[in-house]
């Protein structure tokens, strides 16, 4: 397939990784972009997704429980005994990534469901750009 000739060639160590994980890879390139084009406009950014997010939640989209286990795992990932780790570090956070609102969200327990779906998908957002633009992350 032409799709994985042009991964192996500019994508070092894709090759060690299974089926199933390269089409993981492969599903969420496809996702996000028609996430960003159909939600963001084709301008992905953070405060585009705390818009979505509140907009979400305006037409009643958004329960408290909608990205509870996503943002359990992250909680979990990016905070210990009330301190961030390293792991938050490497999102790479801009001042223009809402990086207030990613560390409120991850403090507490107690953050609204807009604010809960904006940080767990601002971090997705992170871990895009920090894979496919790393020189410019930072």
């Amino acid at each position: 397939m032409i799709r994985d000739d042009w991964l192996d060639r500019y994508a070092p160590g894709l090759q060690a990784l299974t089926q199933e994980e390269r089409d993981a890879i492969t599903n969420f390139a496809f996702l996000w972009t028609m996430f960003e084009a159909k939600v963001l406009g084709a301008h992905a950014s953070a405060n585009g997704i705390a818009e979505a997010a509140r907009r979400w939640a305006d037409n009643g989209l958004l329960a408290l429980d909608t990205f509870e286990q996503e943002i359990a795992y992250f909680r979990d990932r990016y905070v210990m005994d009330g301190q961030f780790t390293y792991h938050f570090n490497q999102l790479h956070l801009r001042r223009n990534d809402e990086p207030a609102l990613v560390k409120k969200v991850l403090a507490e327990k107690d953050s609204a469901p807009d604010e809960i779906a904006a940080v767990v998908l601002i971090i997705v957002y992170r871990y895009r750009n920090n894979r496919l633009f790393p020189n410019l992350s930072g």
